[in-house]
């Protein structure tokens, strides 16, 4: 089923169960998201975005009650990829503190709620499955490094920095190279190809292109860092991250496995380069 007709399929069946839900304020997030998604008006849209901005306010105006200033806004209300078809809705606020002596916004930060649908108890349908969670920039840059490693055998730094890769061939004279690692490539000369660790290290500020073979500073020389070779569209790699989610990899797509309703949402490349830009 498409994202789309998933959306209005879902936004049906919420609005018939938000006037019959026990609690219709924890209703209110999966059908604006579905609004959001459905409506064919930038109006609509913009409408759902304030509801959304609304009901994140008041939830960290209830949780985060030491809090003095603070902004939130829609980052993206719909991150999950087209071939993602999980009942898991996700959407993404940037936040930020505001210095109430000084009036000065500080470090940006990400808000994310992931919202599952249709959970039922005794009183029908249970909108009380979100899971919220609010990062800032060294906590998603460690999400983020922790992501990619999992898509290679290769290893992080011990201070957890991202290492930078040079591909020095696939014959035998490479593989006899001092410190050489190996990537096993079924089509190369010797069954593996060979990297040579450089002094290099990754920042997310840098230019670099995502590939299936892996996150390059520069493609064709294959200089940054590798990922496992010809991996399938159904194989997964994971890592548990926190209580809240475990982190996936799966063709070039970051998902989350909520802990609490056991269930998987994938995030679309495009979202991961707008919250990255936006922390860093």
């Amino acid at each position: 089923m498409k994202k789309i007709s998933q959306s209005i399929f879902i936004l049906l069946i919420v609005l018939f169960q938000v006037k019959h839900s026990y609690s219709q304020d924890d209703a209110a997030i999966a059908a604006i998201a579905a609004v959001g998604l459905a409506a064919g008006t930038v109006a609509a849209i913009d409408q759902a975005e304030e509801q959304l901005e609304l009901y994140a306010t008041n939830y960290i105006l209830r949780e985060y009650s030491n809090l003095k200033g603070f902004e939130v806004k829609v980052l993206n209300y719909d991150a999950s990829t087209m071939k993602d078809l999980s009942m898991v809705n996700c959407v993404i606020f940037g936040f930020n503190e505001y210095d109430t002596k000084t009036g000065d916004r500080m470090k940006n930060e990400i808000f994310i709620i992931f919202n599952s649908y249709g959970w039922e108890n005794q009183y029908g349908t249970d909108f009380n499955q979100n899971i919220y969670v609010k990062m800032d920039r060294d906590q998603w840059n460690y999400l983020l490094k922790k992501y990619y490693s999992i898509a290679s055998p290769l290893i992080l730094n011990d201070d957890n920095s991202m290492p930078v890769y040079e591909y020095v061939g696939s014959d035998l004279k490479s593989a006899n190279i001092v410190g050489v690692e190996k990537i096993k490539n079924p089509k190369s000369k010797t069954y593996f190809d060979y990297y040579k660790k450089t002094k290099d290290t990754f920042n997310f500020r840098n230019q670099y292109e995502l590939k299936n073979s892996g996150l390059w500073i520069n493609y064709k020389k294959k200089i940054g860092f590798p990922f496992y070779n010809k991996v399938n569209g159904d194989t997964y790699f994971l890592d548990d991250f926190d209580n809240n989610f475990k982190i996936v990899y799966n063709e070039n797509r970051l998902g989350f496995f909520l802990n609490k309703t056991k269930e998987l949402v994938q995030i679309r490349k495009n979202v991961i380069k707008k919250i990255t830009d936006f922390l860093n």
